[in-house]
């Protein structure tokens, strides 16, 4: 940023603005807006709860029960921004991945600083920060961040030893060090899945260019930095919960994940290593790509095109985008579970991409062939119709009919741009992507409330506050969805029974509130409602969550 608002071969507002809109974009929407959301945010919260209230960062627990699906490095962190202000809140949970986004997109810069114009940069950044699954991505707690930054990190270090003037071999050893390293400490992100993603294209590199002694010290230094950090976690495991723990991180978390093994959990309680996304298309991940490039997908398959082109420039850093591109979704197609999150480092490729065809476009000014040109057109016809509707369904969605005049004035703006731009490349691509990010930033300011008032859990836990006083509290067993934010909204740890305990605790002579998923609440209906008990099911944000049922000794029911 700095680099940006000082140079002096491009006015210093450009760069102001690039920068202000990518701090606006990432931290000022998206962050602090919202309460906890589901899927992978109440068991970050629930996690985090645990290491706030009772001090243990070793093991990750939901309520008392360990949660060894993901290592805890994220929870850490999560859990040190709420110490910083000293209480636990959804924003300061979220903020870490956030900042994760932004220093991803500082590292695809950094990477082509050598290779692209400032200027030309200026256009790449606010592209891909407005690239829709980056975006959700790293505004959303959960590891799946902190694992795709890790990959961005790895990849980086080892790209600056393919720049156009290569460092002499004892900097990049040094540089091969600090990738090991970073490879190995992405464990604590998400066991072994940024290795898995990173290392393969790597080595495939290295062969193809005939440097096996490379390759070899790559190799032996990942598995020695691995088991040195690696370890400390594992005794303090074994410390915990014996060889059980050992076995749910590194055989259920590890093999389950990627063999298939059929379901042989060691563990029952909040662990689904052996179920969770299994039997998915060989194609998976090609079809991911295709979701990675939204709203931007007709200018990735020109950028892609490009990189193939016969003729074009060839050297190591191209070579390794190629690689990577082939190489990465076919490696994980061998794993038994198929997630898009899995592939999310491979976003730093398509970036990459993007920055060398915008250098050959507006650095070096190749003429475009006219499919290329037309692409181009059709993909910037495609956002503009997006922008241009986007106010307007969401002012019929959330019953907000003032959200609609935000269409004016973008319609405005983009004839503007057309009309005064459409022959300078360079400019008009400049206006069109910030102007892209200024209108995110706005239908996202009025969305992200809205969309509060439908997802969050916290309006339920609102609705029952006047019937926890006086009562004994005791709540159901369920998924890592549900269970955590018991603790983190009433911010106690409560009983849990079991499904066929309900019965037997509705008959019980003493002041009681079950919290109770509804289709439970429904089975055991007709056990309940001669009870006359105070039924709760809230009306706002997530309805379809829980049952408050509030039972009183003063009723009494003779079961046959």
């Amino acid at each position: 940023i700095r680099a940006m608002i000082s140079t002096s071969s491009i006015p210093r507002w450009k760069g102001l603005l690039v920068a202000s809109l990518l701090l606006a974009l990432y931290l000022g929407v998206g962050v602090f807006d919202h309460d906890i959301w589901a899927p992978t945010e109440p068991a970050v919260a629930g996690v985090v709860w645990n290491m706030f209230q009772n001090g243990d960062w070793a093991i990750p627990r939901i309520h008392e029960f360990p949660y060894l699906e993901k290592p805890p490095l994220n929870y850490w962190i999560s859990t040190l921004f709420c110490h910083i202000v000293g209480r636990l809140d959804a924003g300061w949970i979220r903020l870490p991945s956030a900042l994760y986004g932004l220093l991803c997109l500082f590292w695809t810069t950094w990477v082509l600083k050598s290779r692209i114009r400032l200027e030309t940069s200026l256009v790449l950044l606010p592209l891909l920060a407005t690239s829709g699954f980056f975006y959700e991505l790293f505004h959303r707690a959960g590891s799946d961040a902190l694992a795709t930054a890790f990959g961005f990190a790895c990849w980086t270090v080892f790209l600056r030893t393919l720049s156009p003037n290569p460092p002499e071999p004892r900097k990049t050893f040094a540089l091969d060090v600090l990738f090991s390293i970073l490879l190995a400490a992405s464990f604590y992100a998400k066991n072994f899945s940024t290795c898995f993603v990173v290392l393969p294209p790597v080595l495939l590199f290295l062969l193809a260019k005939r440097q096996f002694r490379r390759a070899f010290h790559i190799g032996l230094l990942v598995s020695a930095f691995s088991i040195l950090l690696i370890l400390p976690w594992a005794l303090a495991l074994h410390e915990k919960g014996g060889w059980d723990y050992l076995r749910v991180v590194f055989v259920d978390n590890t093999l389950g994940r990627f063999l298939d093994l059929g379901d042989q959990r060691t563990m029952e309680i909040l662990n689904d290593a052996y179920v969770v996304e299994k039997n998915k298309s060989l194609f998976f991940y090609a079809e991911s790509l295709a979701s990675f490039m939204l709203p931007w997908i007709f200018f990735y398959f020109v950028a892609i095109a490009s990189l193939f082109r016969r003729g074009g420039k060839q050297d190591d850093f191209r070579l390794f985008l190629k690689i990577s591109l082939v190489s990465v979704p076919l490696v994980l197609t061998l794993s038994s579970s198929r997630s898009v999150f899995y592939a999310a480092p491979i976003l730093l490729i398509l970036f990459l991409i993007a920055g060398e065809f915008l250098s050959e476009w507006l650095d070096t000014r190749r003429p475009l062939h006219r499919w290329e040109r037309w692409l181009l057109q059709l993909n910037t016809l495609f956002v503009s119709l997006a922008l241009a509707v986007a106010p307007l369904a969401l002012a019929l969605y959330f019953h907000r009919l003032p959200m609609a005049l935000w269409s004016i004035p973008f319609v405005l703006v983009l004839a503007w741009l057309f009309r005064t731009h459409r022959f300078h490349p360079a400019a008009f691509s400049f206006g069109f992507l910030n102007f892209s990010a200024i209108a995110m930033i706005l239908l996202l300011a009025c969305a992200y409330p809205a969309l509060n008032e439908m997802k969050s859990f916290r309006f339920f836990f609102e609705d029952i506050q006047t019937e926890l006083d006086g009562r004994e509290i005791a709540a159901v067993f369920c998924d890592d969805r549900r269970l955590p934010v018991l603790t983190y909204y009433l911010h106690r740890r409560m009983p849990l029974i079991q499904e066929q305990d309900i019965r037997r605790a509705a008959r019980s002579h003493r002041p009681l509130g079950l919290i109770l998923p509804p289709d439970l609440y429904e089975k055991h209906l007709p056990d309940l409602q001669p009870l006359n008990p105070t039924v709760i099911q809230t009306k706002r944000g997530k309805e379809d969550a829980f049952v408050f049922v509030g039972l009183t000794p003063a009723i009494t029911y003779n079961y046959k």
